[in-house]
């Protein structure tokens, strides 16, 4: 027949790639792939028949002529063969083309052979062509698939671009229109923080309020690096030493003494002033600048909150209990590191309102 299975393979490959890419009808795609196919089927139908023991043993003054192997097919078109059309009608179009492939001096059985070549035929032509049809319905679902799914990633792109432009703006606020504010409540919260930590005022270590809150970040940094130094077994017992800024202590500073001061017990001060005003501040902030503030410094004041909130600070003033903590036992590397965990989002606090040089 000179058709190998390798040949039909790489045939029928090709005509798919060529339509699929010139984007054919479903209609023009069928035409095209099985073009010459069906007169193949027709051929491989009759010679299957020739073969079957039924024609060899019940058939046998027939012989099938397969000298010019499936040549004389080209007698017929494919619109003559089409396994949709009407019996009596394929009948009539390939009954000479059947007579000349099965050849003998009797006609007696010629409409048995002709009727099971059609039966036949029609079943073969019409599976491959729901095969064929199946392959383009897989071929349009994959497109349609493909189709959605750009479309959707083309929203979630733009979504995606709205959001980073959304934030940017933001950031844009947080560092030129509101960044003087959020200095000033972080800074009262690092000033409560290192107050704390040193049981002493900010200022006594040269960490007083700036403009830009550097001089803070540097001592929070400097705080943090040197935490198990100043956080000891005896931290809760050593109160924190306060400035008390009214006249008479401004005269003596003026005149060249120290601010007069006094001692507050660790449980007071955690109370009231680092946890209290800490809060406060970040509430403030949340309240007034919600909207234009970025997920990340919004994500960083919930989580400095919540630490706040540690256990490990509960002094019991909260609830109206009066404990002794001076001497209290306490689980002192938890307590350096809620400490340090502080201090690290301080610091990235801060990194997120400096300006870009």
């Amino acid at each position: 027949m000179g058709d190998s299975l390798k040949d039909k393979i790489q045939d029928k490959i090709i005509d798919e790639l060529i339509n699929f890419i010139s984007g054919k009808s479903k209609e023009e795609l069928i035409n095209i792939i099985t073009k010459d196919d069906l007169k193949k089927i027709f051929f491989k139908t009759m010679k299957d028949f020739s073969m079957s023991t039924y024609f060899q043993n019940e058939l046998r003054n027939y012989i099938f002529n397969d000298d010019n192997g499936i040549d004389l097919m080209n007698m017929l078109d494919n619109e003559m063969i089409k396994p949709g059309l009407a019996v009596e009608q394929l009948t009539n179009n390939t009954q000479e083309v059947i007579n000349l492939y099965f050849i003998s001096d009797y006609d007696d059985a010629r409409g048995v052979i002709t009727q099971t070549i059609i039966s036949k035929y029609r079943q073969n032509a019409s599976l491959k062509l729901k095969l064929y049809d199946l392959l383009i319905q897989q071929e349009n679902f994959y497109n349609n698939t493909k189709h959605q799914l750009d479309n959707q990633s083309k929203i979630l792109n733009e979504i995606k671009n709205k959001q980073v432009k959304e934030e940017d703006d933001k950031k844009f606020v947080m560092k030129h229109q509101i960044r003087s504010a959020l200095i000033t409540s972080l800074s009262k919260i690092s000033n409560n923080y290192l107050h704390f930590v040193l049981k002493k005022s900010a200022s006594f270590v040269g960490a007083e309020e700036t403009s830009d809150g550097l001089n803070f970040k540097k001592a929070i940094i400097e705080t943090i690096s040197n935490i198990d130094n100043l956080v000891g077994g005896d931290f809760l017992k050593n109160p924190i030493y306060v400035v008390i800024f009214n006249q008479e202590s401004i005269d003596a500073t003026f005149n060249g003494g120290k601010p007069l001061g006094r001692s507050i017990s660790y449980k007071d001060f955690c109370t009231y002033y680092f946890k209290k005003e800490a809060i406060s501040e970040i509430r403030k902030i949340l309240q007034q600048y919600e909207h234009n503030l970025t997920k990340e410094f919004i994500n960083d004041l919930l989580e400095l909150e919540s630490n706040y909130n540690s256990m490990i600070f509960m002094t019991g003033l909260e609830v109206n209990i009066n404990l002794d903590l001076e001497n209290a036992t306490f689980d002192l590397l938890a307590m350096q590191k809620e400490i340090h965990n502080l201090g690290d989002i301080l610091i990235r606090l801060y990194d997120q309102l400096k300006k870009e040089l």
